[in-house]
């Protein structure tokens, strides 16, 4: 899932309110926490690569302190 949506993800964050950013960021703080292949898969597949597709900025003040430590 985080393949395909990696791509796009800074239009569609880009065009996201606030409300709507925190939302899919605790999504992501979840998986980080869940640990094992959710983990993996939001990890590998899009924090890594956040600062590529052009979403830190976006996301970054919202991540928990783990998955920040992901970000790259």
């Amino acid at each position: 899932m985080f393949q395909e949506f990696a791509p796009v993800s800074h239009r569609m964050l880009n065009g996201s309110t606030t409300s709507q950013i925190k939302e899919f960021c605790k999504i992501i703080n979840f998986m980080v926490e869940t640990g094992g292949d959710l983990e993996n898969a939001v990890s590998t597949c899009f924090l890594e690569h956040a600062s590529q597709v052009g979403v830190r900025k976006i996301i970054a003040l919202y991540l928990s302190k783990e998955a920040k430590q992901e970000l790259r």
